[in-house]
């Protein structure tokens, strides 16, 4: 790996595997229920350093999507491959089965992919993102996934916060059964 991208308008590029993560992001809460969307863009209050890991959110999420289309895919060995195959494949199933529990789900969001993490659909991120930086071949991609994997550890103090107060001892218990992340 190489500390910066191969940039330049390519036709083999890392967005390419970003749209599949979109489309099922973006077009498949659409498909299964229209509140879904208003769901999952959702973001509760935040305070303190919540607010500061708000905005490195939007920033960095904004930059791994969409920095891609400049980067060229290069892998550079078999390991490289089989690490990016396992954790973009990992990433794509668990954020669609996220997406589709948590669609069926007006309330605490506990049974599918949801029995095992109160986070899929941020550790399929993870994956996904993860998967982008072996394929571009880039340290500073890697960096900025990691930075942005922290940001959003936050936003998921948050969120359980939130979740909390609105779902008081439902909550409690469930967050007792299952782990925030694996």
């Amino acid at each position: 790996m190489k500390f910066l991208p191969e940039f330049g308008i390519f036709w083999m590029n890392g967005f390419l595997f970003i749209l599949p993560m979109l489309f099922i992001r973006l077009t498949l809460p659409k498909l299964m229920k229209r509140q879904t969307s208003n769901k999952l863009d959702y973001f509760p209050p935040v305070i303190g350093i919540e607010r500061i890991a708000l905005k490195a959110y939007f920033i960095l999420n904004t930059t791994i999507v969409f920095s891609p289309l400049l980067f060229h895919v290069r892998f550079e060995n078999t390991i490289i491959v089989l690490i990016f195959i396992i954790c973009y494949s990992l990433g794509i199933i668990i954020l669609t089965l996220s997406v589709i529990t948590f669609s069926e789900s007006n309330s605490i969001t506990t049974k599918g992919i949801y029995k095992y993490s109160r986070n899929p659909m941020y550790i399929a991120y993870f994956l996904i993102y993860l998967a982008v930086a072996l394929s571009v071949g880039s340290i500073l991609f890697l960096v900025i996934v990691i930075l942005y994997q922290v940001a959003v550890h936050f936003l998921i103090l948050s969120e359980e916060r939130w979740c909390k107060e609105n779902f008081k001892e439902a909550y409690n218990t469930y967050c007792a059964k299952v782990n925030r992340y694996l």
